[in-house]
């Protein structure tokens, strides 16, 4: 199939939340779909604590019950720590 957005299932988002090998391995699927021009949609982002690291991964989209609705300017501050 070609297609232009990938988006995670929720099994692998939540096993990265709870074990540090499984967010290795997200991190290696994201990059190869970007390896792959492919825009990456994580969803089922329910905490702050993902948005540094999925930001850094290069991920395009995130969803979740945490994030706030669009704005036209971003202002998350990806250099604290928490």
């Amino acid at each position: 199939l070609s297609v232009d957005y990938v988006k995670l299932d929720l099994p692998i988002v939540e096993r990265a939340r709870s074990d540090e090998a499984a967010v290795d391995t997200m991190h290696d699927l994201i990059n190869a779909l970007r390896g792959e021009d492919q825009c990456v949609i994580v969803p089922f982002i329910e905490n702050p604590g993902m948005i540094p690291a999925l930001w850094q991964y290069g991920v395009q989209y995130i969803q979740g019950h945490y994030i706030q609705s669009p704005q036209s300017t971003m202002n998350y501050d990806f250099s604290e720590e928490g």
